[in-house]
Parts: C-alpha cells; structure tokens; sequence
C-alpha cells in the first residue's frame, strides 16, 4: 500500500491506507470522507515499516528511534546517522558507528582509530638479525627507545622516527652485556648496561655524542648482572640502577642499588646470601620519588621484595617457597600502592601485594610458559605480556590478544596516553607494535 499526505485548506490529515477506489483528492470511492471520523488506526511509524511522502507526521517514532525517508531507524543506525540522515562511511579494519548522532569506528584487533578511519597498528622490524638483552622506553611524546645487544655483545640503541627506526651502535668496544634504558627528564635516553670490565657502565647522549662513564666495577671476576627494567632517573635527574651479582669463588650473592651521591657514584647492598642465588632485580620509582626493587631467590623460590631509597631501604620476603623461573616484576598503581607479579610453583602468572601476610595472589593466566612487566594506566587498569610456548599475549583490561608467534623474550611499557609498547625478539628480528586497549 502507498502512505499519502493530503491537505486541504491549510489542513494537514493524518496518514491514511488509500485501499482501492480512494480518491485522494477528497472524492468520494471507498476511502473516508472529509470531516468524517475513521476508526482506522493511525499508521504504525514506529515500526521502520512505514513509507511516507515528504512532510508525513514523524513524531510518533520512538524514543531511541528518529525519521529518515519517511521510515523509522534507530538513532544509532549508521546508515541513517543523526538527523540529517547521514551514512556513516564503511571503513577498512573495522566498522562504522553512529553514537550521538556522530559517526564513529570500532577498529579490529591489529588496528586502531586514526584520521582516515582505522589504521592499522604500529608493527615493524627494529633490527633484522640476532638481537638480545633489550629494553624500551617511551619519552613524553611517545616515542620508543630501544637499547638492545647485536650478537651477544655489542650495545646498540634504536629510535623511532618519521622515516623508520634509527639504529647506531653505541658501545665502547662490542664487549658490553645486558642493557636498561630510560628516559630522563628531558626526554634523553638513558642507558645502564654491563661493561667489559665487569663493570656497571652508563651511556647517554651530550650534544649529539654519546658519551660513556663507569659506575661500579666488580672484584669478584664475575657478573654484574641488570634486566631491562634495572634503570630509573629521579625528579633531580640523579640516575638509579639495581643489579645482581655473584662471586665466582664463593659463590656469595648480592643485589645492589647505584646512585650518585653529587660527588661520586656509589652503591649499597639490598640483599646478600651464601647459600642463595636471585634472579635481575625489577627496578621502578613512584611519584613520590620512593624506589621499589622485586627480585626472586633461586634456591628457596622467595619472592623480596625491597623499598625506600639511598641509605634507607626496608627488604622483606614477599612470599617464601612460592615462586618459579625468570624473575619478578613490579608495577605501581595510580594511588601508590605495588603490586608485585611473578610466576608461581603452578606455573601461572599471578600478582599479589607485597604488605598482605599472609600474601594473597591473582591470577592473570595459567599455565604459563614465560611471563613479562605489568603497568597501570591511569585508571588502575592493569597491562602485562606473556608467552604460551611461544605465543605472546597482551593482557590489559579489554581482554588479552596474541600478537606474536615464534618469540623468544619480550617486554612492554605503557606511555603518558597509557598506550602499550611490546617489543619482542624472534629468530630472525627485533620487533615492535603499538597497542591500545585489547588491539583495537
């Protein structure tokens, strides 16, 4: 049937169903005449049914529901988006949205919104061939540092720029191992690696150069030893790193914190043992300028735990005869308060707080074949990365998503927008991807 609008004298008539025979100018055939009542119900304009000419009563649409060609469609319809009826634009990698009548995207995993619609994430090669011993960081405008060792032994440090990533070598002598970056406070990379005198070294650029100086050396003809998450620089700028170290003829254990006492650089003892071995200590600073250090102890699975600062450390065993493999890591939330995470004797990754006792953990996912560092975002949402064999997972609070297979180590850090930045080595390269929320 056809809707028909009529008017007569100014008046404007309802809808009508003009069954055989109407006259819709007003003459007589089988409709209803002029200035007679109908018992016909008014057309249902509700129900996305209706088809009307231009100027057809719309008002009865409901609520959550407008008029576009004369038929009902729901507000967010993105075919009919708003008002003005508009269609919002398919889109690649995802799909379109209409809320508050204002076309949107909901981007697929492996893309996220941009300017043309969904763009499809940050992934790239940082360096093809055999790369170890890494570390990212990301500066106040998000842009990643890498530090990381060609073949083993030779310290190199990449950054990515609007033609790719920059890569140079930034080593003494291609005998350096194991490296941590940061960014300091004016967003100049940090890097805190083991020289070749068994030494721990620092580099970072001074107009344009990278220049180079000793902190600690070792007697013990071993060692020492950082994960990629052993640097920190404070608010005055003065540079922390944590370490592990052992003696070759004892066997003796240490972990240790470097500082920079404004005259020399100096060191303190966190935690030593004889009949013991600790994993690379975690290393992370919170807003009020307090260090956090998690480590884990080989021989009697402890998870320590170790905060406060230069001189004035309080060290405890978080969890004794509950952990496994690699090591601990850290994150703060935004009230202050740690949570420290690591992999139990059950193989999953769990987190828990180091001032519970007795300690009560989280699970974040089980089993587990190797775990990374966890952050929190501004809102308290937790991030973290694993592995599955060699799968690696991105967890955060929409959900996990594998975006690797084939990998060997990785790490992640959330930036100032809490976007995460995983870095992962495989077989062949050194790579990279941007993610937020759960991929999209």
């Amino acid at each position: 049937m056809r809707r028909t609008l009529v008017l007569l004298a100014g008046l404007t008539l309802a809808c009508n169903d003009a069954g055989p025979g109407v006259d819709t100018d007003g003459g007589s055939g089988g409709g209803t005449a002029l200035g007679e009542s109908s018992t016909e119900p008014e057309p249902d304009v509700s129900s996305g049914d209706v088809t009307c000419m231009d100027g057809c009563d719309t008002d009865a649409c409901e609520a959550g529901s407008h008029a576009c060609d004369g038929v009902c469609v729901a507000d967010d319809d993105p075919a009919h988006c708003g008002q003005a009826c508009d269609a919002c634009p398919s889109v690649e990698g995802g799909v379109a949205t209409c809320e508050a009548s204002v076309c949107g995207v909901v981007c697929d995993d492996g893309w996220e919104a941009c300017e043309a619609g969904c763009c499809e994430l940050d992934t790239g090669v940082v360096f093809e061939g055999d790369a170890s011993a890494f570390s990212i960081a990301v500066d106040g405008e998000g842009v990643p540092h890498v530090s990381f060792m060609v073949d083993t032994y030779a310290l190199t440090y990449a950054r990515l720029t609007p033609a790719g990533w920059a890569v140079e070598g930034i080593g003494a002598d291609g005998n350096e191992y194991s490296s941590a970056i940061t960014i300091d406070g004016d967003d100049q990379p940090v890097v805190a690696y083991r020289g070749a005198d068994w030494s721990v070294d620092l580099a970072r650029p001074v107009d344009g150069l990278w220049q180079r100086e000793q902190l600690y050396s070792s007697a013990f003809g071993y060692g020492p030893q950082l994960s990629g998450r052993s640097v920190v620089v404070d608010e005055a700028g003065g540079v922390h790193v944590a370490f592990q170290i052992e003696d070759g003829g004892t066997n003796d254990a240490f972990v240790r914190h470097i500082w920079h006492d404004g005259r020399q650089w100096r060191y303190e003892t966190l935690v030593e043992s004889d009949d013991n071995r600790y994993s690379l200590p975690t290393l992370k600073l919170d807003s009020s300028g307090t260090l956090h250090a998690t480590w884990l102890s080989y021989f009697d699975f402890g998870v320590h735990y170790a905060s406060g600062g230069t001189g004035a450390w309080e060290t405890t065993v978080a969890l004794d005869d509950g952990s496994c493999c690699d090591t601990s890591y850290l994150g703060i939330e935004p009230s202050g308060d740690v949570r420290l995470a690591f992999e139990n004797r059950d193989d999953a990754f769990v987190t828990a707080s180091p001032g519970q006792a007795p300690l009560v953990t989280t699970t974040l996912h089980a089993p587990v074949s190797r775990i990374g560092d966890i952050a929190f975002d501004a809102e308290g949402g937790l991030h973290y990365v694993l592995s599955v064999d060699t799968d690696l997972i991105y967890g955060s609070p929409d959900g996990e998503v594998t975006i690797a297979t084939g990998v060997r180590e990785f790490m992640m850090t959330l930036d100032g927008d809490d976007v995460a930045h995983v870095l992962w080595a495989d077989e062949a390269a050194l790579r990279y991807q941007r993610l937020v929320g759960s991929g999209s």
